[in-house]
């Protein structure tokens, strides 16, 4: 193997836990956002835990984070939370858990 495929192969193993990292990343700020939307619904103990639970896993099926905005907020809709604020949550929600990652936590 000569210099140049060490190199490759270094590039490919950094590109491949970016991926994770994002991945876990993305997984942790949907579970944070799930948990504030069922605060915000009115949910606790099991049954926010368990909302916050299936609304990751919805979540990470889709990659677009524009269609989970609108699904929060219609479902916030009563609560008059605007797309904004859920927008902002999940700017916060996702720094905070690509932070929570890197450092391993």
């Amino acid at each position: 193997m000569d210099a140049f495929d060490k190199r490759e192969e270094g590039f490919e193993r950094a590109f491949s836990r970016d991926q994770e990292l994002r991945f876990l990343a993305r997984a942790r700020r949907n579970r944070k956002l799930g948990l504030w939307a069922g605060e915000k619904l009115g949910l606790a103990g099991e049954a926010l835990t368990d909302y916050a639970a299936r609304f990751a896993d919805g979540a990470v099926t889709s990659a677009d984070d524009e269609a989970l905005v609108v699904e929060l907020a219609q479902a916030l809709a009563e609560q008059q939370i605007s797309t904004h604020r859920i927008r902002r949550r999940l700017e916060e929600f996702g720094a905070a858990a690509l932070q929570e990652v890197q450092a391993g936590r």
